[in-house]
């Protein structure tokens, strides 16, 4: 019988009922099973999507097929995610080969896991690619939800650790295949999981990475270290006792968003009684710290970012304006000056004012 698939909607010499000779091969063959996967395996592939894995499709009615490739160094990394997949890989399982690089005149060696093709992998290619110009874009979906695994098998992808000091940790994550809005999605799911300070770094002016210190580094440690995958232990250099992630913690350091609200609470009482100010007059009431001594022995700060972080949104709305920052003198060492508007005064100054913008 002639028609059209009702599963791929395209014309067909022979249906058998009402699909078509392929599509009937692909649901009924060995790839039609699992018809899902366990939490851990869906949480993998989840964490492989952010960092080192990839979706494939041949063409669009084919099976999806999930491809994990890394330096051969972290080849026992991929042997444990190979046996979380335990029998939906190809016969090859893991293969190894070796790359030479022009731009760097480098071989590297390296270590691949590839699927086999399953429809249960079709939901996950549909969340995660686009079909732009005649091809497959990876993308972050809008419905993405975070959890301990997923974000243990992404810092494991491209998470790295620096240490600012011997206690103090730093973790960046390589996010610079995603797009700018798509970075940003995942620091605020990060920020609403941790409840603490993540930063978005920027490179080149189009590659963005997440970063974060301290507290949140420490709170994502915590969250990920009873889950944490087998054969990356060169990633955990927290296990180190020097570290003192485990004992003898260092005091935990105030979160960006405390730090800058105790901060603007300080400004706020300091524009109650000045009219007129330099920024080192309101950084010494404020607590800010001084960026330098200048020659003369003047103490001098940076007048632009304080401006910026904290009085932005005073001046877009009228409330003060910027009489600009002195040539030379002691007063360059004062920094900008800023001078209350009349509604500024009557906002800041007024006892009725509760400050709420």
């Amino acid at each position: 019988m002639k028609g059209t698939c009702a599963n791929c909607n395209e014309p067909c010499g022979v249906l058998w009922g009402t699909i078509c000779v392929c599509c009937h091969r692909r649901i009924h063959s060995a790839s039609a099973k699992p018809s899902h996967f366990t939490n851990q395996q869906t949480n993998l592939i989840i964490g492989s999507m952010l960092g080192d894995g990839h979706l494939r499709k041949i063409n669009k009615n084919d099976n999806a097929s999930l491809t994990i490739t890394r330096a051969t160094s972290d080849r026992a990394y991929l042997e444990w995610e190979a046996n979380i997949f335990d029998g939906l890989w190809t016969k090859r399982c893991i293969t190894d080969y070796s790359t030479w690089d022009e731009r760097t005149d480098e071989t590297y060696s390296s270590s691949q896991f590839v699927s086999r093709t399953l429809i249960a992998l079709n939901q996950f290619h549909a969340r995660w690619y686009r079909r732009i110009n005649d091809k497959f874009v990876k993308i972050i979906p809008n419905d993405l939800e975070l959890n301990a695994e997923i974000i243990a098998v992404w810092f494991c992808d491209d998470g790295h650790i620096l240490m600012g000091s011997p206690t103090r940790f730093n973790i960046l994550f390589s996010t610079n295949g995603f797009t700018k809005d798509e970075v940003y999605f995942l620091k605020d799911l990060l920020v609403n999981r941790y409840n603490e300070h993540f930063s978005v770094n920027v490179k080149n002016e189009e590659e963005y990475y997440i970063c974060c210190a301290d507290a949140s580094a420490r709170a994502i440690i915590s969250d990920i270290d009873p889950v944490f995958p087998q054969g990356m232990q060169r990633k955990r250099l927290w296990d180190d006792p020097t570290t003192c992630f485990y004992a003898n913690q260092p005091l935990k350091m105030k979160s960006h968003n405390v730090s800058f609200a105790e901060k603007m609470t300080q400004v706020k009482e300091y524009l109650k009684t000045h009219d007129e100010f330099y920024m080192v007059e309101l950084a010494n009431f404020a607590g800010f710290s001084m960026s330098k001594t200048t020659s003369a022995g003047y103490q001098s700060i940076d007048s632009r970012g304080l401006k910026n972080v904290y009085l932005s949104k005073f001046l877009n709305q009228g409330l003060m304006i910027d009489l600009g920052r002195a040539k030379s003198g002691p007063e360059y060492a004062l920094g900008i000056k800023m001078r209350l508007t009349d509604l500024g005064k009557q906002y800041f100054q007024s006892p009725s004012s509760n400050h709420e913008l």
